[in-house]
């Protein structure tokens, strides 16, 4: 085997880039196109990756406080309707879902996080009105209940979206108290309480 390798190293090289590219394909058809996942460290815990976006570049700005939810301003750079296109997937729609829900879920693990604001949920409302989706009256009944300010199953709601995506760590457990909520705030929208 030795001596064959040695007498055709352009072949031998041509095989290892061939197994390797497959892995790389196969690897990536494997993972289905998922956003960044927990990674499992030499111990054996999962350790939680930072996400920048959506997330901690987000500014915005507590307006008003009302019974069980926190109304946020968030201000733009960008339009609505070019952070979220009517054209997104159904796997980038349950991700805003799954996002805004942690703001207001607890949670072992929560990977991405996303301002739940009026203006976001309307805009995913319009867009699952407008677009065919497998789930679409599943999102529209968790949207519609958050559009009216019903935070009271938002835990459900997020284990929804979770075993949607085949969610296996990060189960929500309950309800954030306000006080809870505003340090998650604070915590991933620093600007958002000076």
């Amino acid at each position: 085997m030795k001596q064959f390798i040695v007498n055709h190293k352009f072949l031998s090289i041509m095989i290892l880039v061939l197994i390797g590219s497959a892995a790389y394909v196969g690897g990536m058809l494997f993972q289905g196109g998922k956003t960044e996942e927990p990674q499992s460290t030499a111990e054996g815990e999962t350790e939680q990756k930072e996400e920048m976006e959506p997330g901690k570049d987000k500014k915005v700005s507590i307006e008003n406080t009302d019974g069980n939810y926190i109304e946020i301003r968030e201000e733009r750079e960008v339009p609505i309707e070019d952070e979220i296109p009517l054209s997104i997937s159904e796997y980038e729609l349950q991700n805003k879902i799954h996002y805004m829900s942690h703001q207001k879920i607890i949670s072992s693990k929560k990977w991405g996080s996303l301002p739940l604001t009026m203006e976001r949920v309307n805009r995913l409302i319009d867009i699952v009105e407008s677009s065919t989706y497998n789930n679409e009256e599943t999102y529209l009944r968790i949207l519609k209940a958050w559009k009216n300010k019903d935070f009271s199953e938002i835990d459900d709601h997020h284990n929804t979206i979770w075993k949607m995506q085949d969610g296996n760590v990060g189960k929500a457990t309950g309800i954030m108290s306000m006080e809870e909520e505003k340090e998650f705030i604070e915590h991933h929208y620093p600007d958002a309480l000076d």
